[in-house]
């Protein structure tokens, strides 16, 4: 197996904008592709049936949130040809106050029928094209998918049409706004017909693999049962054109799986990185902490220490009760100036600013002598207790001893992180050598 530097492999990456938002989102994207590489490649076939489902999904509600957009703007362009009921078959529903029940048209005249057709038709040329290179990378002839695809489409929209000329005579008949039942037909239409069409897709669209095995059994059986030469010839060329077919769209499938993976252990190798550094960090600040404590049992100056932090805290306690004494002592003899004396009214503001000066005075104090205290080591206060200092010590060597384990394991991720990086780079150079060659076969240009 080649050993890649770091460099090496992080060439291997698409490097990060110079822009500093870009790159933020780039490594929030980043993240996100490790996680899902990893699933994908746990769990192949769930995670390819996820990718599909969303994507289809996605781009099926995206383009009817198009056609809804168009909905409510294009029928003012036709609102000249809404001159009344018009279409197919017009047969006037009782219930509904004699509105037209119509499956071609619409109650609210010509305009308003064709400009639905047009937002679902140019709905219908954004989904195909998404969906056929996208969701299903299919690379069958898409002038015949096409083709399919319009047929389907229309079977589709007769069949929803039928379903909204039955809701559409109780909405015109109760009045409702033509923006209301726009998106009440944009959601009825568009979703019925995404269901419908994720199984028309299937057809249109169908797992090359399975038409190899059919097409396979197909010619086998006809060479079996000694077939006419016309009938074997038609059934093998069928069965090359699905074999190619196959190995077109198996290459491709396994490079990009290659490729997906090989991102993934190589995002993968630099988060361990990033934890083996953290780990070995905090093992070497533990280990300060430790040599601190093992020398401060030698050092003749803890007594010296830990009275030093007494005086502190005593001289802080002092200090903060004597400024709080002073502080209110200063505000009731204000008081009583303002009460007994007002035409000595200064002398009272003179000791309510002395009052507030003692206590803005005892923040810069305490804070201080917190930090002098806090520049103390820790183990000086245990100075005169063996046994506080024992059990101290104890910590902090149990401390430093999960550190050094922690460094160890993050040290052993790190390194088979690195080793299947450098693995997978080399089986996407393979499945891509193994696509290329399926290409040149075929005549076709790689990507």
């Amino acid at each position: 197996m080649t050993r890649y530097s770091d460099q090496q492999l992080r060439a291997q990456l698409k490097p990060y904008s110079e822009n500093a938002f870009v790159a933020f989102f780039q490594r929030i994207w980043r993240g996100w592709l490790s996680i899902w590489y990893g699933f994908a490649d746990k769990h192949p076939k769930l995670s390819n049936l996820i990718y599909m489902v969303f994507f289809f999904i996605v781009f099926s509600e995206g383009v009817t949130i198009w056609q809804f957009i168009v909905m409510t703007f294009l029928p003012y362009a036709f609102a000249g040809l809404n001159n009344g009921p018009w279409g197919w078959p017009n047969v006037p529903v009782s219930v509904a106050g004699g509105q037209p029940y119509m499956v071609f048209g619409d109650v609210q005249g010509l305009g308003y029928f064709i400009a639905f057709e047009l937002a679902v038709f140019t709905a219908q040329c954004i989904n195909f094209p998404l969906q056929r290179n996208i969701t299903y990378r299919s690379h069958g002839n898409p002038w015949y998918q096409a083709m399919w695809y319009f047929i389907g489409w229309v079977l589709v929209s007769v069949f929803v049409n039928a379903i909204w000329g039955i809701c559409n005579v109780f909405f015109v008949h109760w009045g409702w706004p033509d923006v209301v039942t726009g998106l009440i037909k944009t959601v009825l239409t568009g979703g019925v017909s995404m269901v419908i069409f994720f199984f028309i897709f299937l057809v249109i669209f169908p797992d090359n693999n399975k038409v190899l095995k059919k097409a396979k059994a197909k010619y086998e059986k006809l060479l079996a049962a000694n077939a006419p030469a016309e009938k074997l010839a038609k059934a093998e060329k069928a069965y090359r054109i699905a074999q190619d077919k196959a190995d077109r769209s198996n290459s491709e499938k396994d490079y990009r799986q290659a490729l997906s993976l090989c991102n993934a252990k190589i995002l993968k190798y630099f988060a361990a990185t990033r934890e083996k550094e953290d780990a070995i960090a905090e093992r070497k600040r533990a280990e300060r902490i430790l040599k601190g404590t093992l020398a401060a049992k030698e050092d003749p100056k803890l007594l010296e220490g830990k009275t030093r932090v007494t005086n502190l805290t005593a001289v802080l306690v002092l200090f903060t009760l004597s400024s709080v004494l002073l502080a209110l002592a200063c505000i009731g003899v204000a008081v009583a100036i303002f009460c007994v004396l007002p035409e000595v009214w200064w002398a009272g503001l003179v000791l309510c600013l002395v009052a507030l000066g003692t206590l803005i005075l005892l923040f810069p104090f305490r804070t201080a002598i917190a930090k002098r205290r806090e520049a103390e080591p820790a183990w000086q206060g245990l100075a005169a207790d063996a046994d506080a200092y024992d059990r101290f010590l104890a910590k902090k060597v149990d401390i430093f001893a999960r550190a050094e384990k922690a460094e160890e394991i993050a040290c052993t991720r790190c390194e088979e992180a690195f080793g299947a990086a450098c693995a997978s780079i080399g089986l996407r150079d393979e499945k891509y050598a193994a696509y290329h060659a399926v290409m040149d076969r075929l005549g076709l240009p790689t990507k």
